[in-house]
This record gives structure tokens, C-alpha cells and sequence, in this order.
């Protein structure tokens, strides 16, 4: 047996408490969220590290197939929303299988592996030969309480009819056609005629593998879960006046999608060398088997570390939903009778439907899915895109920082003064201008930055006073530090104020020197571009930002000094 040395092992728990304090802080983002779109934003920033381990291991595949693959993804104008006409593939050939996984890649909620029988789809449109979503379908979970409490079936009725259960572990449309709500009808066609016989008859004279017997494979029933909370794709979906997906509740948020790859394995290696048994783990090869081989090994591995065994509690929950695929499926699944009688969704239909219902309606209110193109889905851009800062560096920096270092002499001071619990007084000196500030924190971490006082001469900024604002959030990749996205003032008109993005030429033309003569790293404070320091490959990736450690009480007044007053006085001076 070999003993992993101590310094390896504290830095492995570091980084899982890192991790495990960045999921906590994502998921309650998402629980004070005001909306529901903010709050799958947060969960979404919570499997950013996931994906992102995705993303580097299919590198090569990416590189290699990404210029042939692409081709088979739509521009918005190979698409008329009135001559949709969908097709479901299931996945056999090779060049299927990587059309299947890249697709898959693009979804910023990486896609689940399944259990035992799994069965990719593609849905194909025929007047362009262009896939217009993915869908999986596989054996459900064995125990799950709200599924199981809805049919109220025994043990052995469950052990019986789990068979005719499938669990849509993957489903989700394509750009363009998302923006023409095909998440709707991909999840109908994982309902289709065709999708249920091309199960029956692929399943029907096969053994189950852990009790070797033969069942009848026949779907009767689909189970589903939504990726991001509260779904807006099954919720209120409907087949000719019959709601297609029932909600019957949530799962109770545990899961390990937040530990990734690189980190699991170090983990299984850990108990590996400290000789810990994992009951079951090395049952089917070298990396272990069944579906909670992970589980297993994550826990005796933090109870190795001393992390707590409640970790695996992200506290992501996820909706679940019920689909039958027959009129009779309770009666059914409780051994009630042997027939069963097929719900009627041929495919012509559900695209008939969808079609009438949703794509062309959707194009009128929003032609701009035209505009899309294929490209902007390029993964390539993800893995091979420059990152000049990283965030790692940033936090790194900003942790061991000596927050006592005295600002240069003539530039900005800053002193903090607490007034309560949430409030600070902020006493800020610019170019013999003192600034009277309040930072104000919310109850959802949420800091705003107000002026309240100005000693000046210079009615230009008046304006400041009271408007204005400066807001400071979370990190949404670290606890530790805090965010505020880089805006700044310039004169328009007389008395006229104008908040603006502002690009660096501009900003060290305005200022006379370099940004970070004023914001230096030295004083704790890390700028550059939302895409260097987060990650961010949205439209905001451009967007200047900087970051700073919670507890440094004096940043934000540096920053509001320079955002507002510098810029300002130097746009009216020119």
C-alpha cells in the first residue's frame, strides 16, 4: 500500500472545499434569484467546471471533425419554419455517434451518460437535411420516491414493470431551431410511434442483465428531469388538448456533477492508496461499475480528507416529470393487466402540431433566428480561445494580497468606515475632491456603491450625487472574491452624464496613464475582460470588469473614484 504524503492530500481537500464553497454560493444565487432566466444563469455558472473538463478532453475530437460536423447544423435562413419536417434517426453509423456528441458539447449543462440500455437520437429536418435536436433515452433510476409514490406500485410490482420505464436523460434542440421553441417538439418525438417501436423491437428477446430474464420492452412510460430548476420546456406542454408531461416534483438535490473529472480521479486513486474499500468499485474493470460507483467513491474518499458526507448535497433540484407512452400505464405497471394500449403519436402529426402551434408563430413574433449562424456554435473557439489573465492567477493574487499597502502618494486614498451590519461609510479623495460614499449590501450579497457627498467646486459633478450607482455582485466563479463590471462617466453635454463601456484606449486616454496605474493589482484589485478573469464566452465576454477579495473594504471607493469622477473630469477637460 502506498501513503499519498500529507501535503498532497491538504492541497486535494482545499480544492474540494474551494469547489464545494463555489457550488454553495452558485445554488443560493439561484435560490435569491428575482427571475427565473437569473437563476438558471447561476446553475449554469455551476457546471461551468464541468463542462469546461468536457470540453478539454473532446479537444482532439473537436479539432479533428468540428469543419465536417458543423455542416450538418442549420444557418437561420436554411430554415422556413412552415416546411419543418422532422425526423427521428436513431444513432448506428459512426458519423452519427459524432454528430450526437457534438451536439451534445454545445449545451452549457453537460449531458448525462445514462444507465444500462441507452439509445441516442437524432432529429433530422427533411427540407434541409439539418439536425434540429438530440434526445437519449435509457433505463431509469431504480428508487425514485415521487415517480414511485405517483403510479403506487409495491417492490415487486417495481422489480416486475421497471422494464417498460425509459428515462430521457438527454433532450434538447439545436440553434436555429431552439429559437423557434424545438425543445417542445423533440421532447414529443422522444414520445413518438417511431421512437417506441424502434425500442421494442431493438430490447424485445434480450436478458437483463442482473437477473437474466426476458421482458417485455415495450415503453409505457417516459421519466424526465429538468437541468436547470423549474422547467420551461415540459411544463404546460401539450399534444392535441392532452398534457404530455405531468410534474410530480423534485429530486432532493444530491449529485456529484460539481466534483470534476481531473478531481475524481485523484479521489479514486486516494482510496486506492490508502487501501479504503469501496464495496462494489472494482466490480467491472479497472474504473468500477454500476451507477453509484462514483458515489461510493467520493464519499469514502472525503471521509478520508475529513470533508463532510452531506457534501454531495449541491442542492440543485431538479424537476420531474412524467410522460405515458399508454393510455393504461398504471394499470399496467401495477401488474393490472398485461395489455397495453399505445397512446397514437406518429411523427407526421407532431410536426404538424409543433409546427402550427409554435414555429411558425414564434417566427412572426421574432424573425431575428434568421440572423443565426451555424458558426457561432463552434466549440473550437471555447478550447483553443486565448486567456491572457486567468482566473486562477486572479484569485490567487487577490487572496495573498497585503490589503495594508498605502496607495500611491497623489492618486486615490480610501478609508472605510462600518456603520452597521450591511452599511459602510466610504471616504474617497481624488485630485483634492472628497467623495462621501455608502456601500450598501443587499440581502443577496448584492453591494451598491452611492455617493452621498461631494466636496467640489465643479457643478459638472453634481449629477453624481445620489445616481449614478456602481453595483457589486458575487464572483460567479469564487466566494472569495467580488465583481463589479467596469462602466464609466463621460461628459456629453452640459450636465449631462453618460455611463458607458468604454474600450482600454479609450478609458487610458481619458485617465492620462494606464487603468492599472489607478487600479493596480497591488492593491488588490484584478481587471481585464470578463472572458480573461470568468470565463464568460457570451456577448458580455468583451465587457471590462475587475475583481476584488469581500473583505476589502476600501476597493470599492478606488474604483467609484476612477469609473466616475476620473473619466468624467478628463472628458470635460478634453
Amino acid at each position: 500500500m502506498t501513503t499519498i504524503p500529507t501535503h498532497m492530500t491538504e492541497q486535494l481537500r482545499n480544492e474540494l472545499e474551494q469547489l464545494l464553497a463555489t457550488t454553495d454560493q452558485f445554488v443560493a444565487n439561484a435560490d435569491n434569484a428575482n427571475t427565473s432566466e437569473e437563476a438558471k444563469t447561476w446553475i449554469r455558472r455551476a457546471h461551468e467546471t464541468q463542462r469546461e473538463t468536457r470540453l478539454n478532453n473532446a479537444k482532439d475530437f473537436i479539432t479533428q471533425k468540428e469543419d465536417d460536423l458543423i455542416a450538418n447544423l442549420a444557418n437561420g435562413t436554411d430554415v422556413n419554419p412552415e416546411h419543418i419536417d422532422p425526423t427521428i434517426t436513431p444513432v448506428i453509423t459512426q458519423h452519427d455517434k459524432d454528430l450526437w456528441k457534438y451536439a451534445s458539447l454545445t449545451w452549457s449543462v453537460p449531458v448525462s451518460e445514462g444507465y444500462g440500455r441507452r439509445t441516442k437520437f437524432l432529429v433530422r429536418d427533411r427540407q434541409n437535411g439539418k439536425l434540429i435536436a438530440i434526445f437519449a433515452l435509457g433505463d431509469p433510476v431504480i428508487a425514485l420516491g415521487p415517480r414511485d409514490d405517483t403510479i403506487g406500485w409495491t417492490k415487486e410490482q417495481r422489480h416486475n414493470r421497471l422494464y417498460n420505464v425509459f428515462d430521457a436523460f438527454v433532450l434538447g434542440a439545436i440553434d436555429p431551431y431552439r429559437q423557434l421553441l424545438a425543445g417542445k417538439l423533440v421532447a414529443l418525438c422522444a414520445l413518438a410511434n417511431e421512437t417506441r417501436t424502434f425500442l421494442t423491437n431493438k430490447y424485445s428477446g434480450t436478458t437483463t442483465v442482473l437477473r437474466e430474464e426476458q421482458k417485455n420492452p415495450t415503453p409505457v412510460l417516459i421519466t424526465t428531469s429538468s437541468a436547470l430548476g423549474k422547467s420551461s420546456i415540459y411544463n404546460r406542454l401539450t399534444y392535441y388538448e392532452r398534457k404530455a408531461f405531468q410534474p410530480i416534483g423534485y429530486t432532493r438535490g444530491f449529485g456529484h456533477f460539481h466534483i470534476p473529472e481531473d478531481t475524481f480521479r485523484q479521489l479514486a486513486l486516494l482510496i486506492r492508496a490508502e487501501g479504503s474499500n469501496v464495496q462494489g468499485a472494482y466490480g467491472r474493470g479497472a474504473d468500477g461499475g454500476g451507477a453509484n460507483y462514483r458515489f461510493r467513491v467520493i464519499r469514502t474518499a472525503f471521509k478520508e480528507l475529513g470533508l463532510p458526507a452531506n457534501a454531495l448535497r449541491h442542492g440543485v433540484r431538479r424537476e420531474i416529470f412524467l410522460a405515458p407512452v399508454a393510455h393504461n400505464w398504471k394499470e399496467f405497471l401495477c401488474g393490472e393487466t398485461d395489455t397495453i394500449d399505445p397512446v397514437d403519436m406518429p411523427i407526421g402529426e407532431i410536426a404538424e402540431y409543433y409546427k402550427l402551434r409554435w414555429a411558425i408563430p414564434r417566427s412572426q413574433r421574432r424573425p431575428e433566428f434568421k440572423n443565426w449562424k451555424r458558426d457561432d456554435l463552434r466549440l473550437s473557439r471555447l478550447i483553443n480561445a486565448p486567456v491572457q489573465y486567468s482566473f486562477t492567477q486572479a484569485f490567487a493574487e487577490a487572496e495573498h494580497i497585503d490589503m495594508a499597502t498605502p496607495p500611491t502618494p497623489g492618486d486615490i486614498t480610501s478609508t472605510a468606515t462600518p456603520l452597521d451590519d450591511t452599511t459602510t461609510q466610504l471616504d474617497v479623495t481624488y485630485r483634492n475632491i472628497e467623495c462621501q460614499l455608502i456601500d450598501k449590501t443587499s440581502r443577496n450579497g448584492t453591494r451598491t456603491i452611492t455617493a452621498t457627498h461631494l466636496n467640489s467646486d465643479d457643478s459638472n459633478l453634481n449629477p453624481l450625487v445620489g445616481q449614478h450607482k456602481i453595483k457589486i455582485e458575487p464572483s460567479p466563479l469564487h466566494p472569495n472574491l467580488s465583481l463589479v463590471n467596469l462602466k464609466f462617466a463621460v461628459h456629453d453635454s452640459i450636465n449631462t452624464i453618460a455611463i458607458r463601456k468604454l474600450d482600454p484606449a479609450r478609458i487610458n486616454e481619458l485617465l492620462g496613464r494606464p487603468l492599472e496605474e489607478f487600479l493596480p493589482r497591488t492593491h488588490s484589485i484584478i481587471t481585464g475582460t470578463r472572458e480573461e478573469l470568468l470565463k464568460d464566452t457570451t456577448r458580455t465576454r468583451h465587457q471590462l470588469c475587475a475583481l476584488f477579495p469581500n473583505n476589502d473594504p476600501t476597493t470599492p471607493g478606488r474604483i467609484w473614484a476612477v469609473t466616475r469622477v476620473a473619466t468624467l473630469l478628463n472628458s470635460i477637460e478634453q
